[in-house]
């Protein structure tokens, strides 16, 4: 039977999935951050952690931005600043590192639980969060995002809805940054990865313009191979299906499926400390809201887009 308890995680609410067989989900009503999963392998068996996470003193501000959901944008805007339809606009800059404004806002918010139910096969949570003009500095758009977590057995999802609740048109991106470990170093994992072509970049991580072909370069994980010493930090177009399998060797093994019509790239990263890496759906890559070509999402008044990540522990 599955359940849904409701706890605190440090000073933040929190929603408990569990399958009551080593199948768990952990929500913070934080930002709607992931902050762990365990699924079951096929046919039975202990559920094995996914995913790594920060300390709790360090949910609020984590530099790493595990599990966190990215929105109403993701990744880099130099400087906090983008012009949309003639107009400038100036984000608040959350990164000390570089002056750029990153990974959205919609992490240090809280999300409101809008609907919740558990029974034999499965549990779902809903939350939701509204974004209205004036609230943030640089983005007087309004828009909502509603976000539907599922946990069955051996598998999970999160669904998505951003809807645009003002006048006028609103830009935005959105994705995921989940940090999967396996039980393994990132060196030790393997991943294959379809997606044909990739966005170069320059020494400051921006987009240099269009795609390039990843044969036989250090981003070609078409017939699956291991991550090893490589240090990645780069978008991929994404899979043909939107399907991505992570293992390792003989043991193992994640399949995400992300939706292509919300999420046409794939960010990959390797932390400095090497024990996992981070697979990420994303709407848009770096700098986006500058780069239109690069596929920033636009809404009219009344719009919505819709996607899906799916999650399946495969042995």
């Amino acid at each position: 039977m599955f359940r849904i308890t409701r706890t605190t995680i440090g000073p933040f609410p929190a929603y408990r999935l569990s399958s009551g067989s080593g199948d768990e989900l952990v929500v913070l009503g934080l930002g709607g951050t992931v902050r762990e999963l365990a699924l079951c392998p096929e046919g039975g068996g202990p559920g094995l952690r996914l995913l790594s996470r920060c300390g709790i003193a360090e949910i609020a501000e984590d530099p790493l931005f595990r599990g966190r959901l990215l929105f109403p944008f993701n990744d880099r805007i130099p400087g906090g600043r983008y012009v949309f339809e003639g107009r400038e606009h100036r984000l608040r800059i959350n990164s000390a590192e570089d002056g750029s404004a990153i990974h959205g806002f919609l992490y240090r918010r809280g999300m409101e639980c809008v609907g919740e139910d558990a029974g034999l096969d499965g549990a779902r949570l809903v939350l939701r969060e509204r974004i209205r003009p004036g609230e943030e500095p640089g983005y007087p758009f309004a828009l909502s995002l509603r976000v539907e977590y599922e946990l069955g057995r051996g598998r999970a999802a999160l669904s998505f809805v951003v809807r645009n609740e003002g006048k006028g048109r609103a830009p935005f991106a959105l994705g995921w940054h989940p940090y999967f470990e396996l039980g393994k170093a990132a060196d030790e994992l393997v991943l294959e990865h379809r997606g044909e072509r990739y966005l170069p970049v320059d020494e400051s991580l921006m987009p240099l313009g269009g795609l390039a072909d990843v044969a036989g370069g250090p981003y070609d994980f078409r017939g699956g191979r291991r991550v090893g010493a490589h240090s990645l930090d780069v978008a991929l177009a994404a899979p043909p299906d939107g399907r991505v399998l992570l293992s390792r060797p003989g043991e193992a093994a994640l399949e995400l499926h992300a939706d292509r019509e919300l999420f046409p790239f794939t960010q990959l990263f390797v932390p400095p400390a090497r024990d996992s890496l981070a697979v990420e759906p994303i709407s848009s890559p770096t700098n986006a809201f500058n780069r239109s070509e690069l596929g920033l999402q636009v809404l009219a008044p009344g719009e919505e887009r819709r996607g899906r990540i799916t999650l399946e522990r495969k042995r």
